[in-house]
């Protein structure tokens, strides 16, 4: 994978998971019982996807559950994920699917959890812009701000895991940059 993109939003994760299952390799732990996977994507696909390499799949462990947990790039911490259905024939078949390809159980997975923290991120994102807005508005301010700064400011006292954080920060900066941009082209034709 030479493109260097990261994840930013729900839009760009099935693009960066598009060949990551060519690329991963999976190790088998409990051979006996293929109950332990690591699967282990190319590092260029982890960077994009904002996570470490190693993934971790358990199968069975608990009744009918598949199990993926992993790791956040840059120090941003553990994460993980359960597929637990109701109804018996749907663990069964949840449970055979991971064993017999670990590497696309994984990745089912991580798609569903990157997704979810994307949207948490645009909602981030869409809260921050609409506070930026809203005091460039009403307090005569502008939009030139420092994204992580902003979201701290906006959005300190909700917990935001790394994950929606640094989307969000990806997610904000080219809208402020356009939107301060524009304010600064507005100021200039008002002068």
């Amino acid at each position: 994978m030479t493109d260097t993109t990261k994840i930013t939003d729900t839009a760009s994760i099935a693009a960066v998971l598009a060949g990551v299952e060519e690329r991963a390799t999976c190790k088998t732990g409990m051979a006996a019982t293929r109950r332990r996977f690591a699967v282990v994507l190319a590092d260029a696909d982890a960077a994009a996807l904002r996570i470490q390499p190693r993934l971790l799949l358990d199968v069975g462990a608990r009744q009918g559950c598949v199990d993926l947990d992993y790791r956040a790039a840059e120090g941003g911490g553990a994460y993980s994920i359960s597929d637990e259905p109701s109804e018996p024939e749907l663990q069964a078949l949840a449970v055979a699917h991971a064993r017999r390809n670990p590497i696309a159980a994984a990745l089912d997975l991580l798609r569903i959890d990157l997704e979810w923290h994307a949207s948490r991120a645009e909602e981030v994102a869409d809260k921050v812009f609409a506070g930026v807005a809203e005091y460039a508005r009403t307090e005569g301010g502008d939009y030139d701000g420092d994204a992580p700064g902003l979201i701290e400011a906006h959005c300190g006292d909700q917990e935001l895991k790394f994950l929606p954080w640094a989307m969000a920060c990806a997610i904000l900066r080219p809208r402020l940059a356009a939107a301060q941009a524009a304010h600064l082209a507005e100021l200039g034709e008002n002068a």
